[in-house]
């Protein structure tokens, strides 16, 4: 519950950044800033050893790396030191031993829900795809920080097109990802055809925090547990390592070059 803990940590600070006039605007930096001081927190709490070593920002992904310049996630977290080990036990935790989260913070209005939409699938894409060991997770952590209501803003993300979106709200949920039923903007974007069939076990954990009857905070943390491609290039399954594969479908969802 390390990862867990350290989300419900974030609409606490982020309320008390947001009035403070002098500090500025609010950015998905921020956020990630937050959310990574959290887990040292949480570590700290359980007295792990050198909790600085165990997470950092701006982590490579081990699949698909080539150039100079590597993908990478927000915010890793590494437990193998410490993963089997009577005091930690990762697997009673729900954890992986290697953990991948991306993360999207929206201030205010999500804007575009199309373009919101789109950025939120393709970092779902990235840490089902590019994070490659069965005993690893993949999180995508979606924060909103305003006044408009949950229904609101996922109504404005989920749009005409994208209604996967709402499924996220429930707890444990298989959820098919019908590209096909997309905009032509998105279906470009991942160079989607009519063959392409992705299906994604999600887990979302919902936190919604109001102040004064007003929506202060909403965060998401999704984790994804398992997921199955299906195209003309082959089927794709979590805990397959197929690393060639893998990165057939990065390129061809345009992750990679």
């Amino acid at each position: 519950m390390i990862l867990e803990a350290a989300f419900f940590k974030i609409p606490e600070v982020l309320s008390t950044l947001a009035h403070d006039a002098k500090r500025g605007a609010i950015y998905e930096d921020t956020v990630r800033g937050i959310y990574y001081t959290a887990i040292l927190q949480e570590l700290n709490l359980r007295n792990i050893k050198h909790p600085a070593s165990k997470a950092i920002l701006n982590r490579a992904y081990p699949i698909g790396q080539t150039g100079t310049t590597p993908l990478t996630c927000d915010v890793f977290a590494d437990f193998s030191a410490d993963y089997l080990t009577p005091h930690f036990n990762g697997p009673e935790w729900g954890l992986g031993i290697r953990n991948y989260v991306e993360i999207k913070y929206y201030a205010g209005d999500p804007g575009a829900g199309v373009q919101a939409r789109e950025a939120l699938l393709r970092d779902l894409f990235k840490v089902s795809l590019l994070v490659a060991d069965a005993q690893d997770k993949g999180y995508v952590l979606v924060a909103f920080h305003g006044s408009a209501s949950p229904e609101a803003f996922l109504s404005a993300v989920q749009g005409r097109a994208g209604a996967w979106v709402r499924p996220l709200l429930k707890r444990s949920n298989s959820i098919a990802i019908d590209l096909t039923q997309e905009t032509e903007m998105i279906r470009k974007r991942f160079g989607v055809d009519s063959n392409f069939s992705p299906k994604l076990n999600l887990t979302p954990i919902y936190h919604h925090w109001e102040k004064k009857g007003k929506t202060a905070f909403l965060g998401i943390l999704i984790r994804v547990d398992s997921f199955e491609l299906k195209s003309q290039i082959g089927n794709l399954q979590r805990g397959m390592l197929a690393s060639d594969l893998r990165k057939r479908y990065a390129q061809m969802l345009k992750l990679i070059a």
